[in-house]
This record gives structure tokens, C-alpha cells and sequence, in this order.
């Protein structure tokens, strides 16, 4: 198709028919490509460029055409790009243009062309905001939230992630020469994140973004991250031990057979929960009786102190209770603090009287050291929860009250109480305790508590170093030695003896002082029980009748012991039943054993008997108690 030359006439159609002006900050319209438009034939053919249409129809014309195209594209442009049907729209819109303007068929195509060329600009420009990054995208974009939390990943990009055997996510991170591990749903590592995005970014990332960059990490380190056990404070690695002093200046210590180094980096992951406080900086050429100033235990226990302080520096158990009990001003929780001190300093690391046996596992998973403080009463489930975590077992609890998560632990923890009275009663408790009975102190030799413990940070040091010389030798000399009897808590005992020498002990002097403490207990318990009384009588009469054994049931054994001994139903806590009585006597019967008694529950057809057997051992108790009765009795006659 050819375009026939007009006249130079005046052009009839003003410049700008409606009088409207281009509208403030419109996009100026392209006239460098050239423009096409349909022909006759059904065949698109080329008009030209502006600078073609100038020649062809003259600069008045084109100018005309061009003016009419910008006055009407906006509108029209505007119905072809928010409906789905374009061409009938244009086709309508142009239609209407053309009858109200007088538009040629010239003009009218041009004006179609120059629809479709707008369109086209539109599309394109959508198309390159399509593509861009979001780094790039302005903040008012839908996806923001998720912008900011890629940024907040990509901040966690050169750390390590990884998950426990619980299945919980876990990220440690490089800090010059410390290396710490943190929980990703802990609140620490929320505040670290914000943190880092901050001084990032100049600006606080929003909750949202938070909260999707936590569980987007949390999802990398349990899906795509190594399992792995995590410690608190310490931990044992091919037969070594590590030490978290959690100290800038020294964070960690290895222990081996030949002594202890500082270690920049150990093959453990530690934990440092909310309030973990750093320990001394151990030195060398200290002696760990230095300790002794600090403390108010008798000089026949101290023995049995530096065994428990070196057992809690130990990574595994089983650990002994220490039990601290004396009068008011003895100095029982300075004496528990100075040991928390030395062993897993924290803030408030002394908590109040357990109630709950749920509290247990948050202390056992947050505390290396459990320490309870002005304790009055142990019921029996607390009793069963502290014999567990003192030789190893798992408990749990609710996480939330809205859902059914839970807190778990699996483990043992060494354990430390303090009270006025006797702490516990049950044999099963005492069988895995030391208790220290502390003097009183006297006026004249008080000292103020701040003077103490400003005495103690002094010493400290040299008094972990020698503590940290003492566990090089238990690891070194523990397989060598062997126990003549092996008691409850046998590994804490060898390990122990083993390291005598290095604790400023003498040979068997640990373990002297051990089995007069275990001696105590048993009778602790065994007078604290009304039963005991009444069955010492029971076993006196057997003995006076040449029977050095008696056997029936239960019901046998309580109808004659409440036969003879009428005043034994008076007695508080005194079994209702023969089934109550059989239960008394299994728990009793590791104490019974030691003072002479020895129980034994066999069944015999469809009966269950008891055989009480007393032996010689018993006869010299029932001595030295007749003895002692006679002493007392000279002096109340004196």
C-alpha cells in the first residue's frame, strides 16, 4: 500500500481540538519505531516513522494526528490494559473517537497503531519488575516480609546449624575465640538476630520477618544439619574432658591423662543457658586444700567434700547428694554457694524449696549443678525424682499448658541441699547420699560474707587448677584400682581413690570416711522408722528363744509383732496393713542389712514368705547399744 501526497493546505483540524493539555508527568509517546498499520489487502504495512509522517502529510497534519493521538490514548489506553478483551475495547474506543473528532481513516489507524505500540511499552515494563531481585524492589511490594527474611538467613549464612537427638535445632557461632552455641527458638538467638539485622540495616526487622527467619533456620538445622549431643559446662570426648569456662579470656579447657590446657577449639558442642557465669581462669601450683578456709565442714568429712567437688567436674555420674545440715549460723548456704563457685557459677544458682517434681527436668537441662536452698521436707516423688538424676535416668514435663510438648532430660546431676533438720528419710535417698553435719560457729570466729568471698575469687583459681590436676590423675589411675567392697555409687568411689594423692588425701582415707558416713546413714534411717523399733524387739525375743531366723508372711509378721508390741499402732507412720509392712521392709532392707538383719521375700507355692535371718553382726550391735545404755546409766547415776 503507497500513502498518496496531500496538498499543503491548512490543515482545518486545530492543533489540539479539545483544548486539553498533555496530563502532568505522562509518559511521552515513542515515535522512533516505525508504526504499522493494517492494510486493504489484510496485510500489515509499514507507515513510517514521525519524521515519514511529517513528509507524507505535511507538518501540520502530522502534528494534528499526533496531537489527537495523546489526547485520547490515556483513556483509551487505560480501558485496553484493565480488560481482558482488547481488541473489541479498542476497536469500540477508537470507533467513538472517530465520530465525535471527524477523524480520517488515516488518522484513525495511526491512532490504533499507537494504542498497540503503548500496550506494548506497558507490557515490557512489567515484565522487567517481574525480574527484579528483591533487593531491588521498592518496600510497598507485597513480598516484603519475605525480602527482610532472607535478609535476616543470609545474616546466618557462616555459622554451623545442626540438631540434638531430640530433634532440636541448634547454630554455633564464631566469636573470636569463643565459640558458642545457642537454641534457635531460645530467646538469646532472637535478640542476636535482631542484633545483627540492625547493625546491618539501620533498622528493626518487623515480628513477622523474625519469626520466619527463626523457623526457616530452625527448619536448615533439623533437616539439613548434622545430629549431634550438646553439654552444659562439661563433657567427655575419647576418654578427656572438657571444661566450658565460658571466659573470653580462656573459654575452654581439655583434661587429659597427662594434665589440662586451654583449648580453642573442642570436638563438643556446649550450651551456655540464660545466667551461666564464667569460672576462674585456672592457674597451676595451687592445692585444693586452699578450699578448707571456705568451708565449715568438720575435719572427718572434708574427705568426703573433695571427693564430691572432684565427682561434680566429672562429666558423667553417678553423683552423690550432698546433704549440708546444722544450726541456724553454721554457714550452710555460704558453704553451698562457695561450691557452686567453683564448680557451675550462676546467677541466683541457689533456688528455694522444690515443690514439684516437674521442676526437675528445666533445672537438670538448664543447671549442671542442681542446689536447693533452707530445704524442710522431701517428699516421696521429689525422693524418687533425686534418686534418679543422681544415677542416671530421664524425666519430663509439660512444655506448654497449651499443647502436649515436652521438656525431657535424660542424665544425672550432682546435687546439693541445705537445711536445719534431717533431710531425707527413705533408704533409697540416703543410700545415695553424703551428708555433712557443720558445726556451729562462734561469734569470735565469724567473718562477714562479702570478706569471704572476696578472699575466695582470690584463691579460686589456683584452687580449680589443682581440682583440674586431680581429675588428669582419676583418669589416669582409675583403671588400676580395686575396691576390697564395692558400695552404692561404686564409680564415684573408684574415682575418687583414685585420686587421693593429687586431692591431698591419705591412702583409704576417702574411703574410711565414706563407709562411717554410710554407717550413720543406715542408722539414720533405721531410727527414724517405727518399724525398725518394733522389729529390733521382735528380733531381741527371737534371739532369747535360740531362734536365729524367723519366716511366715506378711500377715504372720504383722499380727505377731502387733500382738506382742501393742504400743507399735501409737507410733506415727507405723504401717495399716501387712502389705504397708512388706513394702517398709524391701525399702528398709539394704539399712536392716547393716545393722545385722537380713531380709529375704521368696515365694513358696502359692505363698510369699519372709525369712528374717539375724546375724552375728546384729548381736554386736544389740552389744554396743547395751553397752552404750550402760554408759548412759553411769552417768545418770553419777
Amino acid at each position: 500500500m503507497s500513502l498518496k501526497k496531500k496538498s499543503n493546505r491548512p490543515c482545518t483540524e486545530p492543533a489540539n481540538p479539545t483544548g486539553c493539555q498533555e496530563p502532568k508527568g505522562s509518559r511521552k509517546v515513542r515515535h522512533a519505531p516505525p508504526i504499522t498499520v493494517g492494510g486493504n489487502d489484510g496485510e500489515d504495512a509499514t507507515v513510517g516513522t514521525e519524521c515519514d509522517l511529517h513528509a507524507e502529510v505535511g507538518p501540520l497534519e502530522a502534528d494534528g494526528v499526533r496531537q489527537v493521538i495523546i489526547t485520547h490514548a490515556g483513556k483509551i489506553l487505560l480501558d485496553t490494559l484493565i480488560n481482558t478483551e482488547k481488541p473489541a475495547k479498542r476497536a469500540a474506543a477508537i470507533a467513538a473517537a472517530s465520530e465525535s473528532r471527524g477523524l480520517s481513516d488515516l488518522q484513525i489507524r495511526l491512532l490504533d497503531a499507537e494504542i498497540v505500540a503503548r500496550s506494548q511499552e506497558v507490557d515490557e515494563s512489567i515484565l522487567l519488575a517481574k525480574k527484579l531481585t528483591s533487593e531491588q524492589r521498592p518496600r510497598n511490594f507485597r513480598d516484603g516480609n519475605q525480602s527482610m527474611t532472607r535478609q535476616l538467613a543470609a545474616l546466618m549464612d557462616n555459622e554451623t546449624f545442626f540438631h540434638c537427638t531430640q530433634e532440636i535445632g541448634y547454630v554455633t557461632l564464631k566469636d573470636g575465640n569463643d565459640r558458642k552455641t545457642l537454641k534457635i527458638e531460645d530467646s538469646n538467638f532472637k535478640k542476636l538476630l535482631i542484633g545483627r539485622y540492625f547493625k546491618a540495616y539501620d533498622r528493626v526487622p518487623s515480628e513477622q520477618a523474625v519469626k520466619e527467619a527463626i523457623a526457616l533456620l530452625d527448619a536448615k538445622a533439623v533437616y539439613s544439619g548434622h545430629k549431634e549431643a550438646v553439654h552444659v559446662r562439661y563433657a567427655e570426648h575419647d576418654g578427656n574432658v572438657y571444661v566450658d569456662t565460658a571466659n573470653a579470656e580462656c573459654p575452654f579447657i581439655e583434661i587429659t591423662k597427662d594434665g589440662w590446657k586451654p583449648c580453642a577449639q573442642p570436638p563438643v558442642k556446649f550450651i551456655r543457658p540464660r545466667g551461666t557465669q564464667p569460672l576462674p581462669v585456672p592457674t597451676r601450683g595451687g592445692s585444693i586444700t586452699s578450699l578448707k578456709r571456705f568451708v565449715n565442714v568438720a575435719p572427718a568429712d572434708w574427705p568426703l567434700l573433695a571427693g564430691f567437688s572432684l565427682a561434680a567436674v566429672m562429666p558423667s555420674g553417678p553423683y552423690p547428694i550432698a546433704m549440708f545440715q546444722g544450726q541456724q549460723g553454721s554457714a550452710k548456704s555460704t558453704t553451698c554457694r562457695i561450691l557452686g563457685k567453683l564448680i557451675d557459677p550462676r546467677v541466683a544458682s541457689m533456688r528455694p524449696e522444690l515443690r514439684r517434681v516437674d521442676d526437675l527436668p528445666t533445672l537438670a537441662t538448664n543447671c549442671r549443678l542442681i542446689q536447693v536452698d533452707n530445704v524442710s521436707f522431701i517428699g516421696d516423688d521429689i525422693s524418687d525424682a533425686l534418686c534418679r538424676l543422681s544415677t542416671g535416668g530421664g524425666c519430663g514435663t509439660r512444655k506448654l499448658y497449651t499443647d502436649n510438648d515436652q521438656v525431657l532430660f535424660e542424665g544425672s546431676r550432682p546435687i546439693i541441699l541445705n537445711g536445719i533438720c534431717e533431710l531425707a528419710s527413705r533408704g533409697d535417698l540416703i543410700d545415695r547420699s553424703i551428708i555433712f553435719h557443720l558445726p556451729t560457729i562462734s561469734d569470735r570466729d565469724r567473718r562477714s560474707e562479702s570478706e569471704l568471698m572476696a578472699e575466695f575469687d582470690g584463691a579460686a583459681p589456683g584452687i580449680l587448677g589443682a581440682l583440674y590436676d586431680a581429675v588428669a590423675e582419676s583418669l589416669r589411675k582409675r583403671a588400676d584400682v580395686k575396691l576390697k567392697q564395692m558400695p552404692r555409687l561404686a564409680d564415684f568411689a573408684i574415682r575418687v581413690v583414685a585420686a587421693e594423692s593429687a586431692l591431698g588425701l591419705s591412702p583409704n582415707s576417702f574411703m574410711e570416711a565414706y563407709q562411717r558416713n554410710r554407717d550413720d546413714l543406715h542408722h539414720l534411717v533405721l531410727d527414724s522408722s517405727p518399724v525398725y523399733a518394733a522389729l529390733e524387739d521382735f528380733a531381741k525375743d527371737c534371739i532369747d528363744k535360740g531362734m536365729p531366723n524367723w519366716e511366715g508372711t506378711a500377715t504372720d509378721l504383722f499380727e505377731e509383732v502387733v500382738s506382742q508390741y501393742s504400743a507399735v499402732r501409737r507410733y506415727t507412720g507405723w504401717p495399716s496393713s501387712p502389705k504397708a509392712l512388706s513394702d517398709r521392709l524391701r525399702r528398709m532392707a539394704p539399712n536392716l542389712k547393716e545393722v545385722g538383719i537380713e531380709v529375704d521375700f521368696r515365694r513358696r507355692n502359692v505363698r510369699r514368705l519372709i525369712r528374717l535371718t539375724f546375724t552375728g553382726k546384729f548381736r554386736e550391735v544389740l552389744g554396743d547399744i547395751a553397752a552404750h545404755k550402760l554408759e548412759l546409766s553411769l552417768e545418770d547415776e553419777r
